[in-house]
């Protein structure tokens, strides 16, 4: 075991308490998807045109009543663009900012009956710092998510937009007359600034959802290539609408009124050909399946077999022999290390893992999940649905596992080449003598075993992931990423691998395929290309921690694994003392931690590196940072007692 006194630890959980905490609020902050253009539901677009068709109706009428400006139509117009700017925003953030959309569209939509009922001058005294606050607060919804540039944007706008206001009304800034060719009666002035301050925020909030949307598509022009024609329409009629929307916020008098209903219709075109593109998407899937009714069934089945086991006190199927001892440990007086990369060039063969099916919490089956999967790029596909083993008719699925656990605890455990199933006897967690029990027969049941999420609330807390038997720990994981609890395993003396998965319930998302994989050296037992890998030959590689755990953050639609920009370990050498790596590219950042997270070394734009644990350390693990990438390297730890792996 690692040789530090309760003083020294305590210690250095005192000196990187801070760091753990910021690192931990930065996490939070950073893992939250800002953008689900890939994960529209197919009933999105026609709840919102259900809801258009409503609120236009009803203000059709109201205006036929008591127009709301110059003409009846215009109101209409009003209702219709925001209609539009909430179903583009619903597609382009998450959440859509309803606090500020929402009240919007009631106080377009309560304008005319509060002027039916109170007078003009009632609306004109409240409407104007009520569609200011929406628009503060529709700004503000763009800066908690890291939106600053859109939101410094709309303030700007905002000022210019009322520069140009105070010269066409006032006479000029300082009251002088105006210097300007034409008079704010021309054109579509005559709408804007008789129509009021809502409309040239709509036109603002219309201009800033469409560089949104134009952003968004450059990035994801990539992948749409092969639909040249419809790719060019969306562009040219998105930057058509913008030149219109810019001269009708700038110089309204030089934009005549019928020109606006061009800019509409360039809009809708866009909007039009976007469909199309991601209509013809392959990354893109049918609309979700539901759960099967045999998927019912096993739910009431799983219910019942762990009302009886909690009863009588174990699993109700076949069950391994109870053992506390611990397989694999750190000892930091050792002369022995352990490297579990081979010493060689590796042969990185994609394994996904953490994937459900729509018998348990997914929306889809498991085909349809598995050859997604695949078409990625993956070469073992690992389906682990709660507390039930299923089988796709796919030969990518050739590891059979589940995800043992339900109820209201999240204490559950990836079981990797289950022969069996246990029933969860423990559906509130239990004790950590139970969970402890738990993992022990997990271990006679299967062949590779990972504590799942084990940052989520109610999940794996420090005692048990450092007092019990199991392989490894989830360190990527779609709910949040940590190294926290695989830190504490680790410094504790217990050597266990850290893995990454998807964690993946909608195959639609990019957020929830391709964004967390493991890379495994199978070495000569590698596949060929688009040919399945050894079910053995891989748990074998986990076991003895032959891989790496990558994790890919930005917003690039490429879902590749690996993704092409990834780099990748070409070589590893290790002399006994030593492992080196080296690169297939220059790695921005290198770093590499020693036990209780102290950081050992740091290397900037390295392609080769050279690192062991020092004499009386107990282990050194590597993480490498490179764009949005991040690769966990498992550790070079002085061990004794190993059952498997050298």
């Amino acid at each position: 075991m690692l040789s530090l006194t309760r003083s020294k630890r305590s210690e250095s959980k005192k000196k990187h308490k801070h760091k753990r905490r910021s690192r931990s609020r930065r996490d939070k902050q950073e893992y939250i998807p800002t953008l689900i253009v890939d994960q529209i539901q197919p009933e999105v677009p026609v709840l919102w045109s259900l809801f258009g068709l409503i609120l236009v109706s009803v203000q059709s009428v109201v205006c036929l009543m008591y127009p709301v400006g110059p003409e009846p139509w215009i109101g209409i117009g009003v209702a219709a663009l925001f209609i539009l700017i909430g179903y583009i925003t619903r597609t382009l953030s998450t959440p859509p900012p309803h606090m500020a959309f929402l009240p919007a569209l009631l106080i377009v939509l309560a304008m005319p009956l509060v002027r039916l009922f109170t007078g003009a001058e009632f609306v004109d005294a409240f409407s104007e710092p009520f569609i200011y606050g929406i628009t503060l607060v529709w700004m503000f919804s763009w800066f908690v998510r890291s939106r600053w540039a859109v939101g410094v944007a709309a303030f700007f706008f905002i000022l210019l937009n009322e520069y140009f206001f105070a010269i066409h009304i006032h006479g000029g800034v300082d009251g002088g007359s105006s210097n300007l060719l034409f008079t704010h009666d021309q054109g579509i002035a005559s709408l804007v600034w008789q129509g009021g301050i809502q409309y040239r925020l709509l036109l603002l909030l219309v201009f800033i959802t469409l560089i949104v949307l134009v952003s968004q598509s450059f990035v994801e022009r990539s992948r749409w290539k092969s639909q040249r024609l419809f790719r060019f329409i969306m562009f040219s009629t998105l930057f058509l609408g913008i030149a219109g929307l810019l001269g009708a916020m700038i110089l309204p008098e030089l934009v005549p009124v019928d020109a606006m209903v061009l800019f509409g219709f360039s809009f809708g075109v866009s909007i039009a050909a976007r469909q199309r593109l991601i209509t013809e998407d392959p990354t893109r899937h049918p609309p979700s399946q539901l759960t099967p009714l045999i998927g019912y069934i096993e739910e009431i089945q799983i219910g019942i077999q762990s009302i009886l086991a909690s009863i009588i006190g174990g699993g109700t199927s076949q069950t391994g022999t109870h053992d506390d001892r611990r397989s694999r440990f750190i000892d930091a007086k050792s002369e022995v290390i352990y490297n579990p990369y081979s010493n060689s060039k590796p042969t990185w063969v994609p394994l996904t893992i953490h994937i459900h099916s729509n018998r348990w919490e997914g929306k889809f089956d498991a085909d349809t999940v598995v050859e997604h999967f695949e078409r990625l790029g993956s070469a073992s596909v690992v389906l682990t649905d709660h507390n039930r083993i299923t089988k796709s008719k796919n030969p990518f699925q050739n590891i059979l596992a589940y995800e043992h656990g339900w109820g209201p605890h999240n204490n559950h455990v990836l079981v990797l080449g289950a022969h069996n199933r246990l029933a969860d006897a423990h559906m509130f967690g239990g004790s950590i003598k139970d969970r402890g029990k738990t993992l022990t027969r997990l271990r006679g049941v299967s062949e590779f075993t990972i504590l799942a999420h084990p940052r989520n609330k109610g999940a794996w807390p420090s005692d048990d992931v450092t007092r019990h038997d199991y392989d490894a720990i989830e360190v990527f994981n779609r709910s949040i990423d940590s190294y926290r609890r695989w830190d504490e395993a680790l410094s504790s003396g217990l050597l266990v691998w850290g893995t990454a998965g998807d964690d993946c319930h909608d195959i639609r998302s990019r957020h929830q395929t391709g964004k967390r994989y493991m890379l495994v050296d199978l070495g000569e037992m590698a596949p060929m290309p688009g040919e399945p890998a050894d079910a053995q030959s891989v748990l074998e590689a986990l076991k003895a921690g032959r891989f790496i755990s990558v994790r890919h953050m930005n917003r690039d639609v490429t879902r590749e694994i690996p993704h092409p920009n990834l780099p990748l370990v070409e070589e590893f050498q290790f002399d006994g003392e030593k492992l080196k790596l080296k690169f297939n590219k220059r790695v921005d950042t290198i770093k590499v931690y020693g036990p209780f997270r102290t950081k050992r070394a740091v290397f900037t734009r390295e392609d080769e590196i050279s690192v062991g644990p020092v004499e009386g350390e107990g282990f050194i693990r590597i993480v490498a940072e490179h764009g949005p990438f991040l690769i966990a390297f498992n550790p070079i730890a002085r061990v004794s007692g190993l059952e498997y792996g050298i």
